[in-house]
C-alpha cells in the first residue's frame, strides 16, 4: 500500500456558494432606472421595510441615485444650489438647499426640479404620492 504525502493531498471541502455576477446594489440600481411606473417606483424604495424609519431610509437612497446628477433646482421662484437629500425627524425627506452661503432643508413639494428627466419626474412624483402630498 503506497504512503499519501498529506501535502500534496489537500481535499476542498468549501460549500461556500459562488458569488452572484449581478450584486445586489446593482440590481437595485437596475430596478430603479427601469421604474415605469409611480407604483413601481413605490414598491422598489420601500421593499424589504419593516417600519416607516426602514421605508424613509428605502426612498432616500433611491432619491440619492437618481438625482445624483442635480446642481440646482428651483426655490420659491429662484435658483439655488441644491446640495443633496436629508432627514427631518425620522421618516420625512427634505431637500438641502444654499443660497448666498446659507443652508436650509425645504420639502421636496416645495422644490421645482430644472429640466428633470422622465426618471426623475417619475421618482419625485412618486415619493410624494407616497407621502399623500401629490
Amino acid at each position: 500500500m503506497a504512503k499519501l504525502n498529506s501535502a500534496t493531498t489537500k481535499i476542498k471541502t468549501s460549500t461556500t456558494k459562488p458569488k452572484s455576477k449581478v450584486s445586489s446594489k446593482a440590481f437595485h440600481d437596475y430596478e430603479i432606472e427601469n421604474a415605469k411606473t409611480v407604483q413601481d417606483c413605490i414598491e422598489i424604495a420601500i421593499v424589504d421595510a419593516y417600519d416607516e424609519g426602514e421605508e424613509a431610509s428605502g426612498w432616500y437612497s433611491c432619491l440619492e441615485d437618481v438625482f445624483s446628477d442635480i446642481d440646482e433646482v428651483e426655490f420659491m421662484g429662484e435658483i439655488v444650489e441644491f446640495k443633496q437629500f436629508g432627514f427631518q425627524g425620522d421618516t420625512a425627506i427634505v431637500g438641502i438647499i444654499k443660497k448666498k452661503g446659507k443652508t436650509a432643508k425645504v420639502s421636496l413639494e416645495s422644490l421645482v426640479w430644472i429640466k428633470p428627466t422622465c426618471l426623475q419626474s417619475l421618482w419625485h412624483k412618486a415619493y410624494l404620492k407616497y407621502q399623500g402630498l401629490h
